[in-house]
C-alpha cells in the first residue's frame, strides 16, 4: 500500500462490530447472527464472509496501537502508530478464529484479503478511539467488570471462559482491554449517531428470506430463524451508521499507511 491521508483506507465495511469481534470469536466457533442459525451467507461476497464476520469487532483495544511513532508502525492514524507487531498479532487472530468457523484459508487471494481488513480494521479503530477520547469519553474499571462478568457468565462460567481464550489465543488483560475500547467506542457512537433508535421491520425480513430463497435456500420455519434474521438486519443497519460515521472521522484525518 502507499501513503494516503484522508481517505485512509478503502473498505468501509470494517468499522466496530469490529468492537464485537473478539468477544464474538469467544462466543461462537460456527458463525454469528442469521448465518448460525440457517447456515447461509446472505452477503454475496462469500468467499470472504467468515473473515468478514471475525473482523466485525476484532482490533478494539489500545494493545493494538501505540501513543507515539515507531519505526516498524505499519499505520500512523492522527499521530497514533500502530506497530506491525500488532498488525502481526491481528492477522494470527482473524486466522484462528476463522480456522474455528470453518473457513478455507487456502483459497486464492484470502491472506491478503486477511492482511488488508486486518490493516484497515487497526485504522477504523484508531479513528474511533481518538475520536471518543476527544470527546471525553472513557470507561471505568467497574464498568469493564460488569462487561467481563457478564461475558463470563454467557459462555457458562470462568472455566469455559478460559477454555475459549486459550483456544483462539487471547490473554484476559487482551480481553479487559477489548472490553474497555469496546465500552468506549459504543458509548462514542451513540453519542455521535441515532443507532439506538433503528429497528427491523416485518417487511425487511420477508425481503431477506425472499432474497435467500432465490439462491434455492432451504431454511427452517421462520419462527425458529427470525430472532437471528433480525440481528443480521440490524447489524447490517447499525453497520452503514458506523461506516457514515468512519467517513465523517476520516475528512479531517490525517491517516498514513506504510505497507
Amino acid at each position: 500500500m502507499n501513503p494516503q491521508n484522508e481517505q485512509g483506507t478503502s473498505d468501509e465495511t470494517t468499522s466496530t462490530k469490529i468492537t464485537d469481534a473478539t468477544i464474538v470469536s469467544l462466543e461462537s466457533t460456527d458463525s454469528t447472527g442469521a448465518q448460525a442459525a440457517t447456515g447461509i451467507t446472505h452477503n454475496k461476497k462469500a468467499v470472504y464472509g467468515i473473515v468478514g464476520l471475525v473482523l466485525i469487532g476484532l482490533a478494539f483495544g489500545g494493545f493494538y496501537y501505540t501513543k507515539h511513532q515507531t519505526s516498524d508502525a505499519v499505520a500512523i492514524v492522527n499521530g497514533v502508530s500502530i506497530a506491525r507487531k500488532d498488525f502481526d498479532d491481528s492477522i494470527a487472530l482473524i486466522k484462528k478464529t476463522a480456522e474455528l468457523q470453518g473457513a478455507d484459508l487456502t483459497q486464492p487471494g484470502i491472506e491478503g484479503e486477511i492482511k488488508k481488513q486486518a490493516v484497515d480494521t487497526l485504522v477504523n479503530n484508531a479513528l474511533l478511539i481518538s475520536g471518543a477520547t476527544a470527546a471525553g469519553i472513557s470507561a471505568t474499571d467497574a464498568d469493564v467488570q460488569a462487561k467481563y462478568d457478564e461475558l463470563t457468565v454467557t459462555l457458562g462460567g470462568a472455566e469455559a471462559l478460559t477454555a475459549r481464550m486459550t483456544e483462539i489465543g487471547l490473554t484476559e488483560e487482551k480481553l479487559r482491554g477489548n472490553i474497555r475500547e469496546r465500552i468506549i467506542v459504543d458509548a462514542f457512537i451513540n453519542e455521535k449517531t441515532d443507532i439506538e433508535s433503528i429497528s427491523v421491520t416485518d417487511a425487511e425480513v420477508k425481503a431477506f428470506i425472499d432474497s435467500i430463497s432465490q439462491d434455492g435456500a432451504e431454511l427452517p420455519p421462520l419462527d425458529e430463524i427470525k430472532p437471528q434474521i433480525e440481528a443480521q438486519i440490524l447489524g447490517e443497519k447499525q453497520q452503514t451508521i458506523v461506516d457514515d460515521l468512519l467517513k465523517t472521522l476520516k475528512t479531517d484525518a490525517k491517516i498514513e499507511i506504510k505497507i
